[in-house]
């Protein structure tokens, strides 16, 4: 694996990841591991995919790259988000060597320990054929209409500490309950190729 990337395009998968499942805080085996994965289309475009996941949250970020051979490393998740952020030059080159990363960037020289694709979890694919678009705006309203009534942390029934999100035609509605209240709510979204 050998490519280049531009410091934000890099940054903002790391911010992806660590939001997205490389915490390993569900399930630590599973998490705290970033599949990086350099791929090269047939027409010569290349991207960097960051995927990761804790087996509850998963997480893929695809950015454009200059991919000059593609390759797959697993690295340790915190390290290489610490990595990048103390990158200080606008472009930093990513290759596979000696079953490391290695980063460079300017005169700085990071090495984050890597494994094989075969480290890293499987995250399944994902079908956008029937997706839904919604404004943020009415998404976080749908969510605070209903987070009061989902059970907390403590509370040891952990069917209870989440909340149902469910597309009916063109409604989404959500619905939370902790077994005492219950809340519920909805609001119309748009179906994407409709």
């Amino acid at each position: 694996m050998r490519c280049t990337i531009p410091k934000d395009r890099l940054s903002a998968s790391m911010a992806v990841m660590t939001h997205g499942g490389a915490t390993g805080r569900a399930d630590p085996a599973l998490g705290g591991r970033i599949t990086v994965r350099a791929v090269k289309g047939a027409d010569g475009t290349g991207a960097l995919v960051c995927e990761a996941t804790d087996g509850e949250i998963a997480a893929r970020h695809v950015t454009p790259a200059t991919v000059e051979q593609a390759g797959v490393a697993v690295v340790p998740g915190r390290q290489f988000a610490d990595v990048v952020r103390e990158l200080r030059d606008d472009t930093a080159s990513l290759a596979l060597a000696d079953g490391r990363l290695v980063v460079r960037a300017g005169k700085q020289h990071f090495r984050v320990p890597a494994s094989g694709e075969d480290a890293a979890p499987p995250i399944p694919a994902v079908d956008f054929a029937a997706a839904v678009a919604i404004q943020g705006g009415v998404l976080a309203d749908l969510i605070a209409d209903t987070r009061f009534a989902v059970a907390d942390a403590k509370d040891g029934r952990a069917a209870l500490r989440g909340a149902l999100w469910e597309v009916k035609g063109s409604a989404m509605e959500f619905v939370g309950t902790n077994g005492h209240r219950l809340a519920w709510s909805k609001a119309q979204v748009a179906m994407e190729g409709a």
